[in-house]
């Protein structure tokens, strides 16, 4: 077999750093005009992002244990996006938000995370979008710049004292 047949016909399982969400400003313009889906593991926020490739961002808060079985947890879930993007829709900035006494394998992992971007991508498109004008949507199918992320706060930190 000619080995260019044989390169297009592997799946890239690599997590490159362009499928990574690492900016501020991203995980902010998720959060903000993002839709969510939850289960007892995870809180899913996914939104569109015009790129032929689909990111992840993980947020791993201090409530869900100390920094061993924080890390332990972001590498499951990582691995479980690694191995599964290929089920996953095309050009979406995904941000999973873990839940306090969730640790569970990758192959649960891998469950939550397609059960749970699926029914986040079908629920219905922000209410900004739906009160433009229809010239406005219209311009939006053209290519362009992507425009600067909102300047919004990310979620509230609980403290404990």
């Amino acid at each position: 077999m000619d080995d260019r047949i044989r390169s297009a016909m592997t799946i890239d399982l690599r997590f490159r750093k362009r499928e990574r969400l690492r900016r501020r400003g991203d995980f902010a313009r998720v959060y903000a005009a993002g839709r969510a889906a939850s289960d007892q593991l995870l809180v899913i926020y996914v939104l569109e992002n015009g790129l032929n490739w689909s990111r992840l961002g993980l947020s791993v808060g201090k409530r869900v244990g100390g920094a061993v079985r924080r890390n332990r947890i972001r590498r499951r879930l990582r691995e479980a996006f690694r191995k599964n993007k290929a089920d996953f829709p095309i050009g979406l900035d995904m941000i999973c938000v873990v839940k306090p006494g969730a640790d569970s394998t990758v192959t649960e992992w891998a469950e939550s995370l397609r059960v749970l971007v699926a029914k986040a991508a079908r629920r219905r498109a922000p209410s900004a979008l739906a009160s433009k004008p229809e010239s406005a949507l219209q311009k939006e199918d053209k290519p362009s710049a992507p425009d600067p992320p909102p300047r919004a706060r990310p979620p509230k930190r609980i403290r404990r004292d």
